[in-house]
């Protein structure tokens, strides 16, 4: 099931959510999801989403455009993970395909983890330029829609 709903991202109940952010991930989390992410779990999340950076791209704190890294959800009470992305300019070339094939990315990789329950903003929207028709259209047609790929989530929601 997709739904979509008008809120904050911090106060879904949801297993996982998404925070979109820069490619340094330590100045990464200025816009107003990676706030709330802040005041929701606590800075120590920032620190740990470095890490885990490190950790799977061997990089300090630097991750490219379509890259994605996850991490828990510190002192949060209301969801249990982080799906920190990378998310493309509406400027940049491909930019469409690139959010496209995040998405998918990230979608599979909740489903891999058995995440049951999913809940993100409209990627690469607001600072970055893409319409709230773009961000759905990139949604919408990537492949775990259009195909029959099985999935564990009973639940995505685009707040």
């Amino acid at each position: 099931m997709v739904s979509v709903t008008h809120g904050n991202i911090v106060e879904q109940k949801k297993e996982a959510v998404c925070n979109s952010i820069g490619p340094d991930v330590r100045n990464g989390f200025h816009g107003a999801i990676g706030k709330s992410i802040v005041g929701e779990c606590g800075e120590a999340i920032i620190d740990e989403c470095y890490e885990e950076t490190k950790k799977v791209y061997g990089t300090e704190g630097i991750m490219k455009e379509g890259q994605f890294v996850t991490t828990g959800a510190g002192d949060s009470d209301t969801f249990k993970n982080i799906i920190h992305c990378v998310c493309p300019s509406s400027v940049e070339e491909n930019a469409d395909e690139i959010l496209t094939n995040l998405v998918y990315q990230v979608l599979m990789f909740c489903n891999k983890s058995m995440v049951e329950s999913f809940a993100t903003p409209p990627m690469s929207s607001g600072i970055l330029g893409f319409t709230f028709e773009r961000c759905a259209r990139c949604f919408f047609t990537c492949p775990l829609y259009t195909s029959d790929a099985p999935t564990e989530m009973q639940c995505v929601v685009l707040v």
